[in-house]
């Protein structure tokens, strides 16, 4: 994925998230698999007990401006599906909302994460990945490291993304990006 795409999908997210509109959702493929390659599970739930997380994830893909999808209910999260599938070599990521018009979302409470909480995601085959969380960062909204959340890495990582910061009116956008840092624990 280019920078200038994945600019162009983080704008996206920041906007769909942080008080753009929604977009539809559309089923995403299986990553492509090499000939006799088993299909690699899928993620169906995100379960985070340091903060009371549990929902359910949805496959979101790119709307039509090429940006993230972006779950359409305030209990559930994203996993972007063109991506990287978490567990393997690469940095997955996991989107959810804040906030919901007059209130907490399944993400309002992510900034209490500390290093070293678990993040685990089931996935449709009934095994559970366990992530531990790496860092929380806080980014402004026009300088969040896009290729550092979606890009490719050597090691199986798990990027949760929010909003954070002040919200505008104005602009129905808030001002800062919660990123969530973690890598895959190996059991």
């Amino acid at each position: 994925m280019s920078l200038l795409r994945r600019l162009v999908l983080g704008a996206a997210v920041a906007a769909l998230l942080c008080g753009g509109s929604l977009a539809t959702r559309r089923g995403a493929q299986r990553p492509a698999l090499a000939q006799g390659e088993p299909p690699a599970p899928l993620p169906v739930e995100l379960q985070i007990p340091a903060v009371h997380i549990d929902a359910p994830i949805w496959q979101v893909g790119e709307d039509d401006s090429g940006g993230m999808e972006s779950p359409w209910s305030d209990t559930a999260v994203g996993w972007f599906a063109p991506g990287f599938v978490p567990g393997q070599p690469g940095n997955a990521v996991i989107a959810g909302h804040v906030d919901w018009v007059d209130h907490a979302a399944v993400f309002y409470f992510l900034k209490n994460l500390s290093p070293g909480d678990l993040v685990n995601v089931v996935m449709d085959d009934g095994s559970v990945l366990s992530f531990a969380v790496d860092e929380v960062d806080q980014y402004d909204d026009t300088d969040t490291p896009m290729d550092q959340i979606f890009g490719n890495a050597d090691q199986p990582h798990l990027n949760l993304i929010t909003c954070g910061g002040v919200f505008d009116h104005s602009t129905h956008n808030y001002d800062h990006r919660l990123v969530v840092y973690t890598t895959l624990v190996q059991n």
